[in-house]
């Protein structure tokens, strides 16, 4: 099989080379020699690639060079060893590339597996605007507001540019293309989740710490609330694989602040508490053990490597 992950730089994308790492040890054969793990990004340099045999594919980025992207992505899919792959979900932008009419003909004409949704889903997921008119959505403007000053781009991704607008003035100065909301401060709760033949399965977090919009400092716990919120959010947007972010107001309801039709970015320590969410994406038995009793604090690091 040919493993695809697009986006192979993003944290999601390292800690998709963990999660392979971490199932290639607990298998009796040896995984990377039956399959290819193919990485898929414009930038061609990141000090963790080294962690698991992989080979590259430079892609032009899909916001200004969307045909080359697809082309790239073509010549990759048609070459005979990739009649038999999976494109992981690690990508937030990448599936605008499998939705293409074209990319869709070979994609079903091959067989390869993408586990993304409904094309109208992910348009939600990535548009705030239109993720805030869902009901469990905190409700979003396009104008600002003296109970709707927490302000963020409409088409953005993490925590990149959010922050709370405290005048007109001020949010006029922004420009166009901003959505707000009502701020709500506190801890930030996650959802990770796949659906597979046996079923959902769920792994909530609360995140006490985030830096530059990844997650930091967290604990897993069990909240039925946000799990079953989560599955209709994912039963919307037709997406079987799914993370969620809730913040909560002052009376403890909880509200989605974003989605994203694919693994979190942080997903990778799950394999602290028993579960690896890629083995669960390919199918491989045994992925699923999670034990979050105790709840362990997780601290997640970062290093600096010269390349």
């Amino acid at each position: 099989m040919r493993l695809i992950i697009p986006e192979a730089g993003s944290d999601l994308g390292i800690g998709t080379l963990r999660m392979l790492k971490s199932l290639s040890e607990k298998l009796d054969h040896n995984f990377f020699e039956q399959n290819e793990i193919v990485l898929m990004d414009a930038i061609q340099t990141c000090p963790f690639w080294d962690l698991v045999p992989v080979s590259f594919v430079a892609l032009p980025r899909i916001d200004t060079e969307f045909e080359a992207a697809k082309k790239k992505f073509l010549d990759l899919l048609c070459e005979p060893e990739s009649f038999s792959c999976t494109v992981l979900p690690t990508g937030e932008f990448f599936p605008q590339v499998l939705y293409d009419g074209e990319v869709s003909k070979f994609l079903h004409r091959f067989g390869a597996k993408t586990h993304i949704p409904a094309k109208q889903g992910w348009e939600i997921s990535r548009d705030k605007s239109l993720l805030g008119l869902l009901p469990w959505a905190v409700p979003t403007s396009s104008e600002w507001g003296v109970s709707q000053t927490f302000s963020k781009p409409a088409l953005g991704v993490g925590s990149r540019n959010c922050r709370e607008i405290l005048t007109g003035e001020e949010a006029k100065a922004q420009g166009p293309g901003m959505v707000y909301t009502k701020l709500l401060p506190g801890n930030d709760w996650v959802v990770d989740a796949i659906k597979t033949d046996e079923g959902w399965h769920l792994l909530t977090r609360e995140v006490s710490r985030q830096r530059g919009g990844a997650d930091v400092i967290f604990r897993y716990l069990r909240s039925e609330e946000l799990e079953k919120i989560t599955i209709q959010v994912a039963d919307r947007l037709e997406a079987s694989v799914i993370n969620v972010q809730f913040r909560k107001d002052a009376d403890g309801k909880p509200y989605v602040i974003d989605v994203g039709t694919r693994l979190s970015g942080a997903s990778c320590a799950a394999l602290h508490v028993g579960v690896n969410w890629i083995a669960g994406v390919l199918g491989v038995s045994g992925w699923w053990d999670p034990h979050i009793e105790s709840n362990p604090q997780i601290v997640r690091r970062w290093e600096e490597i010269p390349v």
